[in-house]
């Protein structure tokens, strides 16, 4: 029944490093005002086709990620950050990550921010770490991520609706026809 299902808590470590493999979610715990590295294998993609990677929080609590591919990204307190919890990025024919300079088909790193959007900062809110969930899924018809299901889905509910308001219709002319004879 569910042939899709994906691997959950799959952690394998390069040098110290987490591999994030495709269609897999990592479990991880990181403490604010931290970047995690995760490395990405080129030769795990396939070609010609669109990934992202995507960061699920758990818990009540709002968490403002940064992703950032091949170099990390330096935030201070004073600047204004946009949630950047998820990355998309391109394969090209040979499966190799188009870059804005050059592809990349060497391992190459993720760096994961989690940053504090507090205005005061309690070292036991600091401290605390916090539990997320990261992936890397692969798209399908040319959209990142979930979009194509979303979509598929859509279309669905709105066939749906259409045959029901067609049903619905007939249902009360034909009450309205009998009213007449």
């Amino acid at each position: 029944m569910w042939t899709g299902l994906l691997v959950i808590f799959i952690v394998t470590q390069t040098k110290g490093q987490t591999l994030l493999t495709p269609e897999t979610y990592i479990k991880v715990s990181q403490k604010y005002n931290q970047t995690l590295s995760f490395v990405i294998d080129p030769s795990l993609l396939l070609p010609n086709s669109k990934y992202e990677i995507k960061t699920h929080s758990l818990g009540s609590e709002p968490n403002l990620f940064g992703v950032s591919l091949y170099q990390e990204k330096h935030y201070t307190t004073n600047q204004t950050f946009l949630d950047e919890s998820n990355i998309h990025f391109s394969t090209n024919e040979n499966g190799c990550v188009k870059g804005v300079d050059m592809d990349h088909c060497e391992k190459f790193n993720c760096f994961v921010a989690l940053l504090y959007m507090g205005r005061t900062a309690q070292a036991d809110v600091l401290n605390k770490p916090i539990s997320y969930f990261i992936s890397l899924k692969r798209g399908k018809l040319g959209l990142p991520g979930d979009v194509p299901a979303l979509i598929v889905l859509g279309i669905f509910c709105l066939l749906i609706a259409g045959a029901l308001t067609l049903l619905i219709k007939r249902f009360f002319e034909g009450k309205d026809s009998t009213k007449t004879e």
